[in-house]
């Protein structure tokens, strides 16, 4: 585990205010993969975080605190019986990629300027040496 993932973990321990703790987190399925993995290996909930609507973002800008903020409340207003919880791992990831490079593999090639054999090469004739 990545020094910075345990010292964050170390971090959330030593200031939980309570034994019931439950870690919202964006991008479980992507770019929080690793962190969420982390997280719930230390036995520590985990739950998608969804991003806050653009309404209630509205006149607020955009920034990083706003939007933890309004994902903190979005998940606080969830019923604890129905927790969005990752779903990245296992068998339904391993399907959902198979699935996603079989229609890539199916889909008509995309038009495109350059043909393989002409991609990077220079179009001088070259005479032998």
């Amino acid at each position: 585990m990545p020094p910075a993932i345990t010292e964050l973990l170390g971090w959330i321990i030593e200031h939980a205010t309570s034994p019931r703790l439950v870690l919202a987190i964006e991008g479980t399925s992507s770019y929080g993969i690793g962190l969420a993995r982390a997280v719930s290996a230390a036995g520590l909930r985990v739950i998608e975080a969804e991003q806050p609507h653009r309404r209630q973002r509205r006149g607020r800008g955009k920034s990083d605190p706003i939007e933890a903020h309004l994902a903190v409340l979005i998940a606080l207003r969830l019923d604890a019986g129905r927790l969005p919880t990752p779903r990245a791992d296992g068998d339904r990831e391993a399907l959902r990629i198979l699935l996603g490079a079989r229609e890539e593999l199916k889909a008509p090639p995309k038009p495109s300027s350059a043909t393989p054999t002409t991609a990077g090469a220079d179009t001088k004739q070259l005479s032998p040496p």
